[in-house]
């Protein structure tokens, strides 16, 4: 092998970065329904002059915001390789050399 990807190993990793990009999307979204959940939480706690179990929800709530913008990185590289990949195969291969 000269180096070079063929078309179906392009298609191969394509595949994969597409598979991992929807498990963090998945993580992501079920992340962000928990941040809503503790967010609520901490909205009841307060209402109910509950401000320790406040603090601890909203303690949480920023932990998880935190996550949940790591998995959007990570989710934009796995987007901008997947989008490298496909403009491998655009490109027309070049003859090998004699």
């Amino acid at each position: 092998m000269n180096g070079s990807l063929t078309i179906e190993e392009i298609d191969e990793l394509l595949v994969g970065m597409k598979i991992a990009r929807a498990k963090l999307q998945h993580a992501k979204n079920t992340l962000q329904e928990r941040y809503k959940n503790l967010f609520q939480g901490c909205v009841t706690a307060q209402t109910e002059k509950n401000k320790p179990r406040a603090i601890i929800y909203a303690n949480e709530a920023a932990r998880v915001q935190d996550f949940s913008a790591r998995l959007t990185q990570s989710i934009e590289t796995v987007d901008g390789a997947i989008q490298a990949l496909l403009s491998l195969e655009e490109i027309p291969p070049t003859p090998n050399p004699v």
